[in-house]
């Protein structure tokens, strides 16, 4: 739990990571911002994030800490900048899904954010 709340306060930085200047010129953190879900109960074996609009699995499995998953990265950012769209986040045991959760995910110029979609799921 020690590590979640640590773990949420640092992506709680990217809130105001984006300032404007008198030239109108972007400054941006060069911190990599995610979006993720912790899971109670039951370890997931596998998990993705399905980009509802171009139908593509995008697969996080480098940035899985403990219980929490990732569903979207900064790597993202390029195809949502100043926009937002829908994912699904799906994870599964034993072969079968367990979850199938809805996701708005938007990005402003620097970084990708989380919109709308549970921050906690218990299984």
């Amino acid at each position: 739990m020690k590590n979640l709340l640590f773990l949420s306060s640092f992506l709680a930085m990217f809130a105001s990571s984006c300032e404007f200047n008198k030239n109108d010129t972007v400054m941006c953190t060069e911190i990599f911002a995610m979006v993720g879900v912790e899971i109670e109960g039951i370890p997931l074996d596998s998990f993705y994030t399905i980009d509802v609009s171009r139908g593509q699995k995008i697969y996080h499995t480098d940035y899985q800490y403990e219980n929490w998953y990732p569903v979207a990265t900064d790597m993202l950012l390029e195809r949502l900048k100043n926009s937002q769209d829908e994912f699904l986040f799906i994870g599964s045991v034993s072969g079968n899904e367990v979850i199938r959760e809805k996701y708005i995910i938007g990005a402003d110029q620097c970084h990708i954010f989380k919109v709308s979609g549970p921050e906690k799921i218990e299984l």
